[in-house]
């Protein structure tokens, strides 16, 4: 029988925690994913596990850039998500760089995600500028 994804982020989340090898948990879960023919559930299973460990206070969070960020900057990001989550034990920021992002950040939790990128800025322009007055 299938274990259902949700049990398997949880399980998955909880030994992360207890772990003082995180590399040798995520091997033993891809190795899971590839013999249960899983490996279609991989982005939903991090989703999964990154809102397991949120409840268990450690927050990951990504932040995409098109540039490596600055240590202003992500303090200031890590000051942002202590506001959105007060208990949090641990803030985890992960950079990425985004070379068709161009300007700004788009930052990434597990269910959420705030878009303060120039291009999301300028879609939202496009799209108000271009409703239909009635």
């Amino acid at each position: 029988m299938r274990a259902p994804r949700s049990r398997v982020a949880n399980v998955l989340a909880d030994k992360l925690v207890h772990t003082d090898n995180p590399k040798k948990i995520i091997k033993e879960a891809a190795a899971y994913l590839i013999s249960e023919h899983r490996t279609r559930d991989v982005h939903s299973l991090l989703r999964d596990i990154r809102g397991d460990l949120e409840k268990q206070g450690i927050i990951n969070v990504t932040a995409v850039s098109a540039f490596k960020l600055s240590p202003r900057a992500l303090l200031d990001i890590r000051n942002s998500i202590k506001k959105l989550y007060p208990h949090a034990k641990k803030i985890i920021i992960y950079e990425q760089i985004d070379k068709d992002v161009v300007s700004g950040v788009r930052i990434e939790l597990a269910n959420s995600q705030l878009d303060l990128t120039v291009k999301s800025k300028i879609d939202k322009f496009k799209q108000l500028t271009n409703q239909e007055e009635y």
